[in-house]
């Protein structure tokens, strides 16, 4: 299992105030980075009821990142540099994009660095990479960032794809085993 589906209830207020909190207080809709660190503090004090649903489901924030995936693109297959589950949570123009996972040789894998100089590892070949799973991002998931995966975006959308994406201090097998 690549991801795992997230009950909550609210995600959807939730989604807007992020959003709200992306709108006002940072500048990543004007910029063209993909990955974008927030303050993760920040984020969990304007919106209580983010760290709510986080501390019923016993997790301890480290970082809090949106992604901008810009409109009638695709995200290139890739590996995340993280080695733990995430979650992958929809804010923006999410319905009818896919991620989608692959399994993939690793010779085919090179590290490499974004614009903020974030870590993660480019699959130079996506031709010899194997889909495994897909995923329509229509709820909060627990995912593996470690499996190759790649973002499709919504051809008919015009705006941006936003996600955010929550790693843990904390070990997260009691919501998603890492195997």
């Amino acid at each position: 299992m690549n991801y795992k589906p997230l009950d909550i209830p609210n995600f959807e207020l939730i989604s807007n105030k992020v959003f709200d909190y992306v709108q006002t207080n940072t500048d990543i809709l004007l910029g063209d980075a993909f990955w974008n660190w927030t303050n993760a503090q920040q984020v969990l004090t304007l919106i209580p009821e983010l760290r709510t649903t986080l501390d019923r489901l016993n997790l301890v924030v480290d970082q809090i990142s949106i992604i901008k995936t810009k409109p009638r693109s695709n995200l290139r297959v890739h590996i995340d540099y993280d080695k733990e589950p995430r979650i992958l949570w929809p804010i923006r123009n999410c319905q009818g994009s896919y991620t989608k996972f692959f399994d993939v040789d690793p010779s085919n894998i090179l590290e490499q660095r974004g614009i903020k100089n974030d870590i993660y590892y480019l699959i130079l070949d996506p031709e010899k990479a194997t889909l495994i799973d897909t995923l329509e991002l229509t709820q909060p998931v627990m995912f593996k960032p470690w499996i190759a995966h790649g973002v499709w975006t919504n051809p008919e959308c015009d705006e941006p794809r936003l996600t955010m994406t929550i790693k843990f201090k904390n070990d997260t097998s009691h919501v998603f085993s890492k195997d």
